[in-house]
C-alpha cells in the first residue's frame, strides 16, 4: 500500500486519508506497516557521497554482543570510523545543529578524512538519555545516525 505526504499535513494511505496521530495510531496498533523511501535530492552526485559513522569495530563490544556506544561525557571527545566526512563538517544532535568540532585522526581531509577515523567534540554535552548523533559536510547530504548515550 503506497503513503504520500501531503501537503495539508495528512497523510494519503491507499485510498483514505489520516492524519498523524491516526497514522502513528495504526502503526502502533500493527495494523499498518509503512516502509519510508525518499529520492535523492537535487544537486547530489556520485562525487559527493553520503557521510557515514559508526563505532570502531574491533574488540569493542559488551558483553552481551552489543557495539560499545559513545557513553559521555567520558567519552567526549568521541573517536569514530567515518567515510566520506569533509572539513568543517557541522555536527548535529537529535536533529538540531550544535557547536563543536570534527577532525580527522591520522590522516587529513583531501577532501575527505583519507584515514577513516574521525574526532567529534561537542562544546556542550546532551542532558542525559538516548541522543543520535550526524554530521553533515557543508550543503551536502547528513550522515546516518548514530545513538549516544549520555549520563
Amino acid at each position: 500500500m503506497e503513503v504520500s505526504f501531503k501537503f495539508d499535513g495528512s497523510y494519503l494511505v491507499g485510498t483514505e486519508f489520516l492524519s498523524p496521530a491516526e497514522l502513528v495510531a495504526e502503526a502502533q496498533a500493527g495494523t499498518l506497516l509503512v516502509t519510508l523511501t525518499a529520492a535523492e535530492r537535487g544537486g547530489v552526485h556520485a562525487d559527493t557521497p553520503q557521510p557515514t559513522l559508526s563505532v570502531p569495530a574491533v574488540g569493542n563490544f559488551l558483553s552481551d554482543g552489543r557495539p560499545d556506544l559513545p557513553l559521555l561525557p567520558g567519552d567526549n571527545p568521541m573517536q569514530l570510523e567515518a567515510r566520506h566526512v569533509r572539513a568543517f563538517a557541522q555536527i548535529l544532535v537529535d536533529g538540531q545543529v550544535v557547536s563543536g568540532s570534527v577532525s580527522c585522526l591520522g590522516g587529513s581531509f583531501s577532501p575527505t578524512c583519507d584515514s577513516g577515523r574521525i574526532q567529534v567534540s561537542l562544546d556542550q554535552v546532551p542532558p542525559p538519555g538516548t541522543h543520535l548523533l550526524q554530521v553533515q559536510n557543508r550543503n551536502l547530504l547528513l550522515s546516518n545516525e548514530l545513538p549516544i548515550l549520555v549520563q
